[in-house]
């Protein structure tokens, strides 16, 4: 049986606002900003690839593979790479919409 990973600095740091309910609307308003990120970065990808857009992209998609990374080597999804990997799933989605009804 193998032994139990030692959680990383950002896990730690990270682990009470998954776990303090008093702290969820910070993580809400984070991960709502989050979403946005990914949906307004994506457009401007999509729409006419700019510099801002390559470089916020790539800036967002690299922080988001490294925070996926350990549960990736645990291959096991924790509160952090759920959060991340659902946060892209909803920026794709929203960014979608956005641009199906031509709200941007």
């Amino acid at each position: 049986m193998a032994a139990a990973r030692e959680p990383s600095r950002v896990e730690r740091a990270l682990a009470p606002f998954f776990r303090d309910m008093g702290l969820w609307p910070v993580t809400i308003v984070v991960v709502a900003h989050l979403i946005l990120a990914v949906a307004v970065l994506l457009l401007e990808l999509v729409r006419g690839p700019g510099g801002f857009a390559m470089a916020g992209f790539t800036v967002v998609a690299l922080a988001s593979v490294a925070a996926l990374g350990h549960d990736i080597a645990r291959r096991r999804l924790g509160a952090l790479g759920a959060t991340v990997l659902g946060s892209w799933i909803a920026g794709t989605f929203a960014a979608w919409a956005a641009d199906h009804w031509g709200l941007y």
